[in-house]
């Protein structure tokens, strides 16, 4: 089409109509992006919870052996998941620490370039010959 400038300086409808909310956003409902990007629970999920709820309400002991089984395990498996994410190379914290290294270097840098500027090292430049 031709843009917002067309030679005759009028719009067309498919120029001025444009799309820009979020894909699945609802009219009133305010959602964040990980609302609205998360999938839904797994049926193994929506279980779990419900014994975790059991649990809650009466211990324990209002869970069959097969329900706690199945709750231990799922704790036992997520609890896994989260140690092997915690011990993989992260480019978040890779990135942090690259950055904490050069902020560093610059500070150190400025506190040289500060003592050769104070009078001790105006002082030290001349007595080397420098």
């Amino acid at each position: 089409m031709g843009g917002p400038h067309s030679a005759n300086g009028v719009m067309s409808l498919e120029e001025v109509l444009e799309h820009h909310g979020i894909k699945g956003m609802k009219w009133g409902v305010r959602r964040s992006r990980s609302q609205i990007d998360s999938a839904p629970p797994s049926s193994d999920t929506v279980r779990i919870d419900q014994h975790k709820a059991t649990v809650k309400a009466g211990g324990t002991r209002a869970l069959e052996t097969k329900e706690l089984q199945e709750l231990v395990t799922r704790m036992n498996l997520e609890r896994q998941y989260k140690d092997l994410l915690d011990k993989e190379p992260n480019a978040y914290k890779n990135g942090q620490s690259a950055i904490k290294k050069v902020l560093a270097v610059g500070k150190t840098a400025n506190e040289i370039n500060s003592f050769i500027n104070s009078p001790v090292g105006k002082t030290l430049k001349k007595a080397m010959g420098l």
